[in-house]
């Protein structure tokens, strides 16, 4: 490869008989001579190298320029160009990918409350109806919860079967009864009776009456049936069950987890349904929150004995209220299914094991 080499006089620098490299463009240049090659010498100047572009022709490999990119490499201006075009073809692809998922997730997962009929009335009922399951203990939440439970469970069963979708109504709604009864005992007889409503689910398919498995065909059309089911008896009765061993383990803690999902429930609604924006009444939820950590910072309930872990609980359920309004959007068709006494228990599903499993941890 011939090098530039200004003012050497008549020394070539490039092959002795016109276009033997092949290039048929002016190769490198040598100040201050004639070169009847390609006419690289010109008075009053250097050219420099010639671009890879024009410098193939007749060669099949192109020559890099001296174009840096990372780790020191070289692509040509052609190759460069091409790459930044893809980047942003890219960039654009995710700036119209992301807004269009958050879309469709807000549609199918949020919750847009309706401000009809007495709403603001059943929730003050809700609220006394809770304090006094409370003060009762842990048979009175287990029959609140329970009740409420199986009665979402069979509005469910209802809004599904609109759908056009099989399950096992009447035991989705024993499954969420159940299940809270059981917790008053022990976390062996809840985890049992667990087992025992997968394994009924599976055999029992879409009839409460003759077990239907005799054949491989009605196993896997029970599964069918049997995921349904379970999807809407489960996290009901698993939420309701997680209430009534929080209030085994102390009272304080059961009214920490009622004061973060009442203040939550109750700023998603008023703003909720004032407000034009999807996540208004997330966000007014999460807010008032500041006012259940200041007042449970004054106290300090047990088990939770230190400010720190105080904060974290709270926190913690706070961030559950949400995702336990998605998770019952999913136990729906959708989430305009009409199912009210399972909206009345959707924040506590994901909130109520968390502050359970907080408590069990800290005690």
């Amino acid at each position: 490869m011939a090098f530039d080499e200004p003012g050497q006089g008549d020394d070539r620098t490039d092959p002795d008989l016109r276009g033997d490299d092949l290039r048929g463009r002016m190769g490198p240049v040598q100040g201050g001579g004639e070169d009847p090659v390609d006419r690289t010498e010109r008075r009053a100047g250097l050219r420099g190298l010639s671009t890879p572009e024009g410098g193939q022709r007749r060669v099949g490999l192109a020559l890099p320029a001296a174009i840096g990119v990372p780790f020191g490499l070289s692509v040509s201006d052609q190759q460069k160009s091409r790459h930044r075009s893809n980047g942003r073809a890219r960039a654009a692809d995710y700036a119209r990918f992301v807004p269009t998922l958050v879309d469709r997730l807000a549609r199918t997962y949020l919750v847009r409350q309706r401000p009809k009929g007495p709403t603001m009335l059943f929730g003050v009922v809700w609220f006394g109806l809770l304090v006094g399951a409370s003060l009762a203990g842990s048979w009175g939440l287990a029959l609140l919860f329970g009740l409420l439970g199986a009665l979402g469970a069979l509005q469910a069963g209802v809004a599904w079967r609109s759908a056009r979708a099989r399950m096992n109504q009447p035991l989705a709604a024993l499954i969420a009864l159940v299940l809270p009864c059981a917790a008053t005992f022990n976390n062996r007889v809840l985890a049992l009776s667990i087992v025992v409503a997968v394994i009924a689910a599976v055999v029992l398919g879409e009839s409460m009456g003759k077990p239907t498995v005799a054949s491989g065909g009605a196993v896997a059309n029970n599964l069918v049936v049997a995921s349904a089911t379970l999807r809407v008896g489960l996290p009901l009765g698993f939420g309701g069950a997680a209430v009534v061993q929080l209030e085994r383990i102390d009272l304080m803690a059961m009214v920490l987890l009622v004061m973060v999902v009442s203040v939550y429930d109750c700023g998603h609604f008023l703003l909720g349904t004032t407000l034009r924006g999807r996540f208004a009444g997330v966000w007014a939820g999460l807010a008032g929150q500041a006012v259940v950590l200041f007042s449970t910072l004054a106290m300090n309930p047990d088990p939770f004995t230190s400010d720190g872990s105080v904060a974290l609980v709270v926190v913690l359920a706070a961030l559950s209220c949400p995702l336990g309004q998605w998770l019952g959007s999913w136990m729906l068709p959708s989430a305009a299914a009409k199912a009210p006494a399972l909206r009345r228990l959707d924040s506590w599903l994901i909130a109520a094991p968390v502050v359970w499993a907080c408590a069990a941890l800290a005690s």
